[in-house]
């Protein structure tokens, strides 16, 4: 009789729900829930999704009662799978695996009811994140290895470069504190290139007065000579005429007295 319980599972499974299948985008969304078009029967089965244009596979799931369950997939326009994992009740749940576009394996670990929200650095969402994490860069090399806790860091997490060299080896409160020391050092320099730029401004400024006044003195010593040439030829000019003037005087004169002899 027992070997017969799974079998009778598996029928019950069946019948309760049925392995429809529908397009995703003709599901209608109520209150975070996904119903049967025309209709108010929560959605029960298998969806799916492609891409306009290809008809490349774009998605396939599976709801219950209106909400994700079972295992999900997505693909990317060229076919290659972008992100694989469990649903429960809506709930991302159990392990998952993430890809970079050119197949690489970008990210693996497991969720506890996350709900798809914070997302990390790695564009992938962190909520719910519970256990062994393992994160890879696009060339294949090892990133990050991290453990969690209800979506939070826990205990000691290692960061990786690249050439596969340790950047980072420590807690998460340690990792604030070498951030936060991190930006007063980067304050720090950033003020201080401020200052010497500040520095290097008013001594730009003070150097920039100093030669307009130089130039401003040239032009008033400039001017203090030309007035004294202007003055020296106008009284040249005066003395030349004064002689001009008594020269003909005495020419007149001359003249004068030998027409009255």
């Amino acid at each position: 009789m027992k070997r017969y319980i799974p079998l009778l599972a598996l029928l019950l499974a069946s019948l309760l729900y049925p392995q429809s299948k529908i397009d995703i985008n003709d599901l209608v969304e109520v209150d975070g829930k996904m119903y049967r078009p025309s209709n108010d029967k929560l959605y029960s089965g298998i969806v799916y999704d492609s891409y306009t244009g290809t008809g490349e596979k774009k998605l396939e799931g599976f709801y219950r009662n209106g909400l994700k369950n079972g295992k999900w997939t997505w693909w990317n326009i060229l076919g290659g799978i972008v992100s694989t994992g469990n649903f429960r009740k809506g709930l991302l749940y159990g392990q998952w695996k993430f890809y970079h576009s050119n197949g690489q394996l970008k990210a693996i670990g497991s969720y506890r009811n996350g709900d798809g929200t914070n997302r990390d650095e790695y564009g992938l969402t962190a909520h719910g994140r519970h256990g062994k994490w393992i994160f890879w860069y696009d060339s294949g090399s090892k990133s990050a290895d991290i453990s969690y806790k209800n979506g939070v860091i826990d205990g000691v997490w290692i960061s990786l470069n690249e050439q596969g060299q340790t950047v980072w080896e420590g807690t998460l409160e340690e990792y604030k504190i070498a951030e936060e020391e991190a930006k007063l050092k980067s304050e720090k320099e950033a003020r201080l290139i401020a200052e010497e730029a500040a520095r290097l401004a008013e001594e730009a400024r003070l150097a920039e007065e100093a030669r307009l006044a130089t130039i401003e003195v040239a032009r008033l010593a400039e001017e203090t000579r030309l007035a004294e040439e202007a003055a020296r030829l106008a009284e040249e000019a005066r003395l030349a005429e004064e002689a001009r003037v008594a020269e003909e005087a005495a020419r007149l004169a001359e003249e004068a007295r030998l027409a009255e002899e």
